[in-house]
């Protein structure tokens, strides 16, 4: 998964807005948007960015998708790089590990 995938949840949402109404990854594929493997890993991503919900069908029987009304999330920038230290920073807890003094050492080993 990657750009791609994100691309497919774009073309997605554009065929979601222009159906107005909840569908499956049958009625997508049926539609010919994209094949049934296409159609479930953009689905997947659109759900897991709360972009897509899912709903049951009124038979019960299968799940069904439609638009939250939030925005896929932009894309990120070639030299884009996540960061570890950027996390910790969001999380309050410092880079550079504290330097705590240790009152005493004991070793212990035994001899068999």
């Amino acid at each position: 998964m990657g750009e791609q995938t994100r691309l497919n949840a774009a073309t997605l949402i554009g065929w979601f807005r222009k159906r107005k109404s909840p569908a499956g990854i049958k009625e997508i594929k049926a539609s010919g948007l994209m094949d049934a493997q296409t159609a479930s890993a953009a689905v997947g991503y659109a759900v897991r960015h709360q972009v897509l919900e899912r709903v049951k069908a009124e038979d019960g029987h299968r799940w069904l998708y439609r638009l939250t009304g939030r925005p896929l999330p932009a894309e990120r920038e070639p030299g884009d790089v996540m960061s570890f230290d950027s996390l910790l920073t969001a999380w309050g807890l410092p880079r550079v590990p504290l330097d705590l003094q240790v009152a005493s050492c004991r070793r212990i080993e035994a001899l068999c």
